[in-house]
């Protein structure tokens, strides 16, 4: 067989392989995943921005700070906990006691996440007062990565075991209606902050890139952008997610 004709099989057995096989390829939540990973490398880059100052002042810490910890994180954990987790069990109620389990121990980190989360906020609050500036940014950078790590420990038992279960026990139509139901307790505005928060993620990861490319919209995709977004988040965004 020819070269070139056995490099296009390959391609073509690829791609193929991932359009009918991979869960992710029928999943249409990926908007949680992907507010998950925003979420885990927000994080990791607070903690960069602690342990890098005074290259990062005060200021930019606090700023970027509120971002991860208020916006970013509380509308994911409000958006989780008042609709998607009652869909989900809701959904999980035919499927094997180790799925549900597992949907346990991840809520239950998630549980930890928050409490971790609460802690950050204090701590950044304090940057604002007269003190130990060090002493508060350490233990800020080390609460910033047990929270990286839980959400790094949540993903990967969510695309493993939930997210396969997610697809088999209901339909695309279905996870389409929980997006729709999602996007407007969002509104446009705050959705189109999210969206963008999640693109400055997604970008680094080509496998990712594809699955957006062919799961959101290419008139949602134009308003990924802006000076607007980029004041947001503050100098966080200086930092190549990781």
């Amino acid at each position: 067989m020819p070269f070139t004709s056995t490099y296009l099989l390959l391609f073509l057995f690829t791609f193929l392989s991932f359009t009918y096989s991979s869960p992710l390829s029928t999943f249409e939540i990926h908007g949680w995943r992907w507010h998950n990973l925003s979420l885990k490398s927000s994080m990791s880059r607070l903690s960069l921005m602690c342990s890098s100052y005074p290259e990062y002042a005060v200021s930019d810490i606090i700023k970027s700070g509120k971002y991860c910890c208020g916006f970013n994180h509380d509308t994911l954990y409000l958006t989780e906990t008042g609709i998607f987790k009652p869909w989900l069990i809701h959904k999980m109620r035919e499927s094997r006691e180790e799925i549900k389990e597992t949907i346990e121990e991840v809520w239950r980190r998630k549980g930890i996440i928050k409490e971790r989360n609460e802690i950050c906020k204090t701590l950044i609050e304090e940057l604002n007062e007269e003190g130990d500036v060090e002493k508060v940014l350490g233990e800020l950078k080390i609460n910033a990565e047990i929270i990286s790590g839980l959400i790094e420990d949540n993903m990967k038992e969510q695309d493993s075991i939930i997210i396969p279960e997610i697809n088999l026990q209901s339909s695309s139509r279905d996870q389409k209606k929980l997006n729709n139901k999602i996007l407007k307790s969002l509104g446009i505005t705050n959705a189109r902050t999210h969206l963008n928060s999640m693109w400055d993620v997604v970008q680094h990861y080509p496998e990712e890139v594809k699955i957006w490319k062919v799961k959101i919209p290419k008139v949602a995709r134009v308003v990924v952008g802006g000076r607007g977004w980029e004041e947001r988040i503050g100098r966080m965004r200086e930092i190549k997610p990781f």
